[in-house]
């Protein structure tokens, strides 16, 4: 250092020597004296301003490096990632070490990255942006920093996206969550198929042409929020990071299923905006009618079940078959031998009179769910500030869509009289 403050005080008097030779000689020729003079001393600005120029783009270089090392200057293989520092540093960057804001600074620059490739416009502000590969619990060899080459090499104790595929229960019913996408994706259904027309041994053979059309997945912004204690994100018990991870896979998990089961207002279609209504009253013979109704179109294979809210699940245990065998429409999970679960994202019409709830029936496989890029993370610190708590709001990208609309059929039971 003793060096660099000797150099850069010879730069600074040759530039004084300079100066004052141009004052002494404004807009006068100089004498032979002082041109060798300035020559001197310009050579010698020159020189010590390659050399300083030189020390501090290193200088530069090892504070850059300073952000992706301990404080000690080791560097670690794995470095695990933690959604409570990820907030953290959507909130402060400067609350976290700089070994953590570069770590965080660069996951959040490859994630601006991959959004751009995958057509993603992200909103911007004030927040962090997550890559898929982070979400996916798989980040190696996929980011280098700066120009040093080094990798980030991320390992996470449960993927985020695993747990939110585990929590789906449509995913769970045999719905396809197709993640990591890029662009526009499209899937071929056929409209129609040939027909088979018996022939006389000399006749012309009867021409059946097929008909093709495509079911798109196209990323669109779902918006939901959570908000989180100022003191729990002052914790480092390992119990807040697994509420954070829990509370962001269940606000995603809402937003993604229940756009999947009763559409979205400037969002996707969902299973009861395009599935056959079926009319009756609760019971078994309803259960055969919304199955018969899916039968007729040929579209009763695959992954077949029933979905209906914990009313609908009640109303139904309480049901007999019939009035000799003494069992009931469901039971044990099941309704007519078929998978039933339960999803209070499914609301019930409580307008008027008696209050009645949704009972799907249908081919699960024929739903697909899509995500582009990973999530976004935007903080509102003013919304619930008098309450001592952060408010994130979670962007996430994604789609749905129905192969073939004859796959579902639903009705309305009542649930109260």
């Amino acid at each position: 250092m003793d060096n660099i403050k000797r150099v850069r005080e010879e730069k600074n008097s040759a530039l004084e020597t300079m100066e004052s030779i141009h004052s002494e000689f404004e807009g006068k020729e100089l004498s032979e004296q002082a041109q060798n003079k300035w020559n001197e001393a310009k050579s010698t600005f020159e020189s010590k301003s390659a050399i300083l120029s030189r020390e501090e783009f290193i200088e530069n270089k090892k504070k850059d490096a300073s952000l992706r090392n301990h404080e000690d200057g080791s560097e670690k293989e794995h470095k695990d990632f933690s959604f409570k520092d990820a907030i953290k540093f959507a909130v402060n960057p400067a609350s976290l070490s700089n070994y953590k804001q570069g770590f965080y600074s660069d996951l959040n620059r490859y994630a601006e990255k991959e959004a751009s490739n995958s057509g993603v416009t992200l909103q911007g502000g004030n927040g962090l942006v997550l890559p898929s590969n982070v979400l996916q619990g798989n980040f190696r060899n996929d980011l280098t920093v700066g120009t040093e080459g080094e990798d980030i090499v991320f390992e996470e104790k449960g993927s985020f996206i695993e747990k939110l595929k585990e929590r789906m229960v449509l995913t769970q019913m045999g719905a396809e969550t197709l993640d990591g996408l890029i662009g526009d994706v499209k899937f071929s259904k056929e409209g129609n198929s040939p027909s088979f027309v018996w022939e006389g041994e000399t006749d012309a053979g009867n021409e059946s042409t097929p008909t093709f059309s495509n079911v798109t997945l196209s990323p669109n912004r779902g918006g939901t929020y959570i908000d989180v204690s100022n003191q729990a994100m002052k914790q480092t018990s390992p119990s807040v990071e697994q509420r954070l991870r829990k509370q962001l896979i269940g606000a995603v998990q809402r937003g993604l299923e229940g756009a999947a089961i009763e559409g979205a207002q400037s969002g996707p279609s969902g299973i009861l905006d395009v599935a056959t209504i079926v009319s009756g009253t609760a019971g078994h013979a309803l259960v055969v009618d919304l199955e018969t109704a899916v039968a007729v179109d040929d579209a009763d294979i695959g992954s077949l079940g029933y979905l209906t809210n914990a009313k609908g699940r009640g109303l139904l245990k309480q049901i007999v078959k019939d009035s000799g065998s003494g069992n009931y429409v469901w039971e044990d999970d099941s309704v007519n031998s078929y998978d039933a679960r339960v999803t209070n994202l499914i609301t019930e019409t409580t307008s008027g009179a008696p209050e009645e709830s949704p009972l799907i029936f249908g081919n699960f496989a024929d739903l697909m769910m899509g995500m582009w890029g990973g999530i976004e993370i935007l903080v509102d610190p003013f919304t619930q500030a008098t309450s001592g708590m952060t408010r994130l709001v979670t962007n996430v990208y994604a789609d749905v869509q129905i192969m073939h609309d004859e796959s579902f059929s639903y009705a309305e039971i009542e649930t109260t009289s």
